[in-house]
């Protein structure tokens, strides 16, 4: 699945591209490429880009599984959460995969910003100085 190395390069960018993604011009750099490319994927490919390519609405589509609302002949149900993930089974390995991956990325983000880390990374960057 396309949407899972770019949820990869989008994290990497977030979290250890070092503050290259807060630079403005850098972001809209990214902005637009991903723009033009988002726009060539749903050309060449249609809706299958939208479903399997494009990381926004795959990841969306997860977490509209997780929801307590569902939507069946224009009528809203309340529903336990997390049941809609019962009601279609993982397209195949790279969706299980990218589930992984999110849980993982959102995982070492919080470990970011705990003192355990701030230790870690104090003591890595002392000894590695000459």
């Amino acid at each position: 699945m396309p949407a899972l190395l770019f949820y990869f390069l989008l994290i990497w960018n977030e979290l250890l591209s070092g503050g290259q993604a807060a630079i403005p011009h850098h972001l809209a750099d990214l902005a637009v490429g991903y723009s033009v490319f988002t726009i060539t994927g749903a050309i060449i490919f249609g809706d299958k880009w939208f479903r399997y390519g494009e990381v926004f609405s795959v990841f969306f589509d997860l977490v509209s599984r997780v929801s307590i609302f569902e939507i069946n002949a224009s009528k809203v149900y309340l529903i336990p959460p997390f049941m809609g993930l019962l009601k279609r089974p993982a397209e195949g390995f790279s969706q299980i995969a990218f589930i992984v991956f999110l849980l993982a990325s959102t995982a070492y983000d919080g470990f970011r910003g705990t003192s355990i880390w701030l230790q870690l990374d104090l003591g890595l960057s002392r000894s590695t100085k000459v």
